[in-house]
């Protein structure tokens, strides 16, 4: 963008490319806190995973729908 904004004079040019670039950062960033918003939401609640938490869940229902408590 150096090059083009001051040795061929294309100063217009060279500020499109940046806010271009600028905005491509921008989608980048929200994609990422999306991502990582999705990925790791429960990561702080407990130590189990997520998939354990549901399997430990299913089994206290399946055993209070016997009677077990």
């Amino acid at each position: 963008m150096n090059t083009i904004a001051h040795t061929n004079q294309k100063v217009g040019l060279a500020s499109a490319m940046a806010v271009f670039l600028l905005c491509i950062i921008f989608i980048c960033t929200i994609l990422q806190k999306l991502f990582f918003k999705f990925a790791f939401r429960n990561m702080h609640a407990d130590d189990e995973s997520r998939s354990a938490k549901k399997k430990r869940v299913k089994a206290a229902q399946a055993s209070a729908a016997k009677g077990g408590r």
